[in-house]
C-alpha cells in the first residue's frame, strides 16, 4: 500500500480503517484444504495445501523433500493411502532418502485419514454434529490452538486477531448444527458450506486511542471530530464514488424486480444522491483543516478530470490557493526530509552523471542517524555495484586435484559461472516427472547396454547374431528393464499414454538395432565394450597435468568400443549414442566448448578394453538411436526412404576408410559421413567426418592443451560471468541459472570467441 511505504518513510503513526479478509488465516486453509483432501480421494495438489499452512508438519523442510519427492516421480491419488512404502526413485537415484520420505508422509497423512474415516469417506450421510466433532477432533490431534498459543508468544500484537477469529469460528459451525439439526446430509455438502462461510469471514479493527492518521474511505471514516482532513483522489470518475452507466439491466428492469421485492443494486438515481451526500461528508468532517489533492494524470499518461465538486468548493470560498505538488518536490539534498528521499536523490545524481560532494557518501554511511547512515550504505553499494561475482579462495577439495567430468570443463568454457552454480555450489533444476528427451536418452542407453551383454552371454555380437536373436534379446532386455526398474514401473502405470510412450521407444529401438547389425556387417569393427568408464573407478585412466603441475583427472561413460585387428594392430574406435544424431562443431572443439569425442579417444589410446592394450585409435563418432525423417517430393519419396537413416557422423582416420565398410565406393558411404572421390575418401572434406595423415593426432593434441588450460582457470577460482559467444550464438538462452546471474549486457562483458571450421583448426588455429 502507498500509504504503508510513504508514512513509514517519514515515520508517522497511521490505522488503516478497513476490514481484513480472514481466507486466507491457517486454520481456515488447514479446514478447507484437510476437507478436500479427505473427501476427493487424497488429490496431490489438497494434500499439499493442506501441508503448507505451517499446521499440519512440525518442520517446513520435510513438506520441501516431500513435494520434491512427488513432483519428481509423479505421485497421484492412490499413492498417499498405499499401505506400501515409496520405492519410486531406485537405486540409480541417490537424491531422496526414501526412509525419511516414508516417514514424513505417514506423519502427514494420519490425520487426513483419521478425518477421512470420522467423516465416513462422504459416501454416508452424517449429522451436522458428526460433522462438527469430526473437524474438531481433526484440529486437535494436529495440536492447532497449541501451536497458534506458539505463534501468538512470537507476535503478540496478533493475539486480538486470533481471539476474533477463534469466536467466529466456533459459531459458524455452532450455527450450522442449530440450523441443519435433526438433517442428515453427506459430509461434502457440510463442506461446501463451512468453506464459503469461512472464505467470507471477515475482522473489523477498532482504531487504538494513539493519537494517529487514521486512512479510510468516505463511508466508512464518518468521525465528527476530526481537525485535518486529507481527501485524495479527487477526480470526476472517482471521488466521491465511481459510478457507472453501462449495465446490463436497464432502470425499468430495476423497477420490475423491485416490485416483486427483488433487491437489486441501487438504481443510477439513487447512487447519483449517495454521491452528493457522501461529498457533504468528506467536505465536512474537518473542524479547522481540509486538503484536497487529485493527479493530472493517469498510469497510461492520460490527462485526468478534477471533480466537478471542486468547482463548487471554488465558488463558495473564492481566496482558496491551488498548488501542483512538484513545486513541494525537493529540488537540493538539503531540502530532503527522509532517508529513502535523500538516498533516492543521491541515486538519481549518480544516474544522471552529476556531481556528489566529495566524502558526502562516505560521511553518510558512519553518521550517528541510523536512517542517514542506511541511506548512506544503500547508495554507496548502489555507486560500487558491478554485478560480477568473485571468489577469492578455489572451491576445490583439493588444492592440486581436479576430478571432473568432460561435460564439466564444457561448463566452465561456456560460462565460468554457470560452473561455479551447478558444481561448486550444487545448485541444480528441480527435478519434475515425466519421459522426457533426457530420460528417453538414458532408456535407449541402458537398453543398448543390457543387450550387448545379452549377446554376449550367447557368444554373439551384432555382426553374428541372426535377426531373430538380435529381437529375442532385445525382448528381453526391454521388459527386464520395465519390470525392475521402479521408475520407469512407475511412469509406465500412470496412465495408458505412458505405457505407449514406452512401446514405441521399444520399436525405435527394433530399428535401430537392426540398423546398427548392418554397419557392424559392413566393415571390420567389432563391439568390445559397453558403458567402458574411464577415470578415477574405471577401467582406464585419463590424467593430465596442467603448467601448474597439478593434476587433473578426467571420468566419464564411453557408450560403445569397438575393435578390429588391422595389420596386426589393435585398433579401436568409439561410438556416442545420441538420440537424434549430431555432428563435430569444429569451433565448439577449439574453444573447449564440447571435447567429448577427443576425450574418449584420449582415455582409450593407452590403456585396455576387456584385457586387450589399444594400438591405435581409429575415430570416434556419434550414433543416432532415432532415425531421421526423409524430406522429399513425391516423385521421390521412395527413392529417399531407402536410404540409411543412420548414418554415423564424426571424425575418423581417413586411410583407414576400407575398414569401416569394405563395400564403399564413389560417392558418399552408406554409414558413415565421408566421401570417397578417385579412391581417397577426402572429397567434402570441410563436412567430412575423414581425417588426413597426422590430424588425428593434431585434434588430440588440441584438446589436451585446451583441457590444461581450462583446469587451470578453474584451480585459479575463476567465476567471472562471462558466457560465450560466437556471431549470434551463447549459451544463455538455454541456462538454468539466468535467474541467479541475472546477467546484463549493459554490465557484463560476453567472452567472446572467433568462429571456426574445420580447415581453420586443422590449419593451427586460424579464424574462419
Amino acid at each position: 500500500h502507498y500509504i504503508e511505504a510513504s508514512f513509514g518513510d517519514y515515520g508517522i503513526p497511521f490505522f488503516i480503517d478497513r476490514k481484513k479478509s480472514l481466507a486466507s488465516h491457517p486454520v481456515v486453509e488447514v479446514v478447507c484444504s484437510g476437507l478436500s483432501a479427505a473427501l476427493n480421494g487424497f488429490c496431490t495438489s489438497d494434500v499439499f495445501a493442506y501441508l503448507k499452512t505451517g499446521l499440519a508438519l512440525p518442520e517446513s523442510k520435510h513438506v520441501d523433500m516431500l513435494e520434491n519427492y512427488c513432483v519428481a516421480f509423479g505421485i497421484g491419488t492412490g499413492d498417499w493411502v498405499s499401505k506400501e512404502p515409496w520405492r519410486f526413485a531406485g537405486k540409480r537415484d541417490e537424491q531422496f532418502d526414501e526412509e525419511l520420505i516414508n516417514k514424513i508422509r505417514a506423519e502427514a497423512i494420519e490425520p487426513l485419514i483419521k478425518l477421512r474415516d470420522d467423516l465416513q469417506g462422504g459416501s454416508v450421510a452424517i449429522s451436522a454434529e458428526e460433522f462438527t466433532c469430526a473437524v474438531f477432533e481433526f484440529l486437535d490431534n494436529l495440536q492447532v490452538r497449541e501451536k497458534i498459543a506458539e505463534q501468538i508468544v512470537n507476535e503478540p500484537e496478533q493475539e486480538g486477531e486470533h481471539l476474533q477469529f477463534f469466536d467466529k469460528f466456533a459459531s459458524m459451525f455452532d450455527e450450522m448444527a442449530e440450523v441443519f439439526d435433526g438433517e442428515r446430509m453427506d459430509a461434502a455438502k457440510y463442506a461446501d458450506i463451512i468453506r464459503s462461510g469461512l472464505l467470507e469471514m471477515t475482522l473489523a479493527f477498532i482504531p487504538p486511542t494513539l493519537d494517529q492518521v487514521l486512512v479510510g474511505t468516505i463511508e466508512r471514516s464518518r468521525h465528527p471530530d476530526l481537525k485535518a482532513v486529507f481527501l485524495v483522489g479527487a477526480t470526476q470518475k472517482q471521488f466521491p464514488m465511481p459510478v457507472t452507466f453501462e449495465s446490463i439491466l436497464s432502470e425499468a428492469d430495476r423497477d420490475a424486480a423491485a416490485e416483486y421485492d427483488f433487491v437489486l443494486s441501487d438504481r443510477l438515481e439513487q447512487r447519483l444522491i449517495s454521491r452528493q451526500y457522501l461529498a457533504y461528508i468528506a467536505f465536512t468532517r474537518a473542524s479547522q483543516r481540509l486538503y484536497v489533492s487529485y493527479p493530472l494524470k493517469d498510469e497510461a499518461g492520460g490527462a485526468v478530470v478534477a471533480s466537478g465538486f471542486l468547482d463548487n468548493l471554488k465558488r463558495l470560498f473564492g481566496d482558496l490557493a491551488e498548488s501542483s505538488a512538484a513545486e513541494l518536490t525537493a529540488d537540493c539534498l538539503e531540502e530532503a526530509v527522509t532517508g529513502a528521499q535523500l538516498g533516492d536523490m543521491l541515486c538519481g545524481k549518480l544516474g544522471a552523471g552529476g556531481d556528489i560532494p566529495t566524502g558526502l557518501i562516505e560521511a553518510m554511511c558512519v553518521d550517528d542517524n541510523s536512517k542517514i547512515a542506511k541511506a548512506g550504505t544503500v547508495v554507496n553499494y548502489a555507486a560500487s555495484y558491478d554485478n560480477r561475482a568473485k571468489l577469492e579462495v578455489c572451491a576445490q577439495e583439493e588444492a592440486d586435484r581436479l576430478d571432473c567430468s568432460t561435460s564439466r570443463l564444457g561448463t566452465f568454457a561456456a560460462c565460468p559461472y554457470k560452473h561455479f552454480a551447478k558444481y561448486t555450489l550444487g545448485l541444480e533444476k528441480r527435478k519434475q516427472f515425466g519421459f522426457e528427451r533426457v530420460d528417453l536418452g538414458d532408456f535407449y542407453h541402458r537398453i543398448l547396454d543390457m543387450m550387448f551383454r545379452g549377446l554376449k552371454g550367447i557368444g554373439k555380437d551384432l555382426a553374428t547374431a541372426s535377426d531373430a536373436e538380435l529381437r529375442e534379446v532385445l525382448d528381453a532386455q526391454i521388459e527386464k528393464l520395465i519390470t525392475k526398474d521402479a521408475a520407469i514401473m512407475n511412469f509406465v502405470r500412470q496412465c495408458a499414454h505412458n505405457r505407449y510412450i514406452i512401446d514405441s521407444a521399444s520399436e525405435v529401438l527394433y530399428d535401430c538395432v537392426e540398423a546398427l547389425a548392418q554397419m557392424s556387417k559392413a566393415g571390420a569393427f567389432r563391439q568390445k565394450a559397453s558403458e567402458l568408464k574411464f577415470g578415477k573407478e574405471g577401467q582406464v585412466q585419463c590424467k593430465f597435468t596442467t603448467a601448474g603441475g597439478k593434476v587433473v583427472n578426467l571420468r566419464g561413460v564411453i557408450d560403445r568400443v569397438d575393435t578390429a585387428k588391422i595389420d596386426g594392430k589393435n585398433v579401436a574406435v568409439v561410438f556416442d549414442y545420441k538420440r537424434g544424431g549430431q555432428s563435430v562443431s569444429w569451433e565448439k572443439l577449439y574453444h573447449g566448448l564440447d571435447t567429448q569425442l577427443a576425450v574418449y579417444m584420449l582415455a582409450i589410446s593407452e590403456g585396455n578394453v576387456d584385457g586387450e592394450k589399444i594400438d591405435r585409435i581409429a575415430g570416434a563418432f556419434y550414433l543416432p538411436v532415432e532415425a531421421k525423417l526423409a524430406c522429399a517430393t513425391l516423385g521421390n519419396l521412395e527413392k529417399e526412404g531407402e536410404k540409411f537413416g543412420y548414418k554415423a557422423k564424426g571424425i575418423f582416420e581417413g586411410e583407414l576408410y576400407k575398414s569401416f565398410n569394405s563395400d564403399t565406393d564413389n560417392g558418399w558411404d552408406e554409414f558413415y559421413n565421408f566421401r570417397v572421390s578417385k579412391d581417397e575418401p577426402f572429397a567434402n572434406f570441410g563436412i567430412s567426418a575423414a581425417l588426413r595423415e597426422g590430424q588425428l593426432e593434431r585434434v588430440l593434441e588440441l584438446t589436451k592443451s585446451k583441457i590444461t588450460d581450462l583446469s587451470e582457470k578453474i584451480f585459479e577460482g575463476n567465476i567471472d560471468i562471462a558466457p560465450y559467444r560466437i556471431n549470434k550464438k551463447c549459451p544463455c538462452g538455454y541456462c538454468d541459472y539466468r535467474a541467479l546471474c541475472r546477467f546484463d549486457w549493459q554490465i557484463n562483458d560476453y567472452n567472446f570467441l572467433p568462429s571456426m571450421n574445420k580447415e581453420a583448426v586443422l590449419d593451427g588455429g586460424g579464424e574462419k
